[in-house]
């Protein structure tokens, strides 16, 4: 059933955002999941992990997506906590599919 408080426009915009995954074979709701941390975990061990540049998965719902020039902000939530991560256009593959 669709947000009844959502605008034509906001209903619009997410659609689209959904599409623009599913067309990168991105699946916006895996059946499955293998996250190696989960949100607050991350935020607890963020410097440690800073510091080894070591790669981790987290698994949430993108809750917010704010695009501005080459950086890309999400905001992640799992059951655990929200977490804010910021997307370099240089180091994304596809980057088009942050901003819309």
């Amino acid at each position: 059933m669709p947000n009844e408080n959502l605008s034509a426009d906001e209903s619009h915009a997410r659609r689209q955002k959904m599409e623009n995954f599913k067309k990168a074979g991105v699946e916006p709701y895996p059946a499955q999941a293998s996250p190696s941390y989960g949100a607050k975990t991350a935020l607890a061990d963020f410097k440690s992990l800073e510091k080894t540049s070591k790669k981790i998965k987290i698994a949430g719902r993108i809750k917010t997506l704010r695009v501005h020039g080459g950086l890309a902000f999400l905001t992640i939530e799992d059951e655990t906590d929200k977490i804010q991560i910021a997307l370099q256009r240089k180091n994304i593959k596809d980057y088009s599919l942050y901003h819309g």
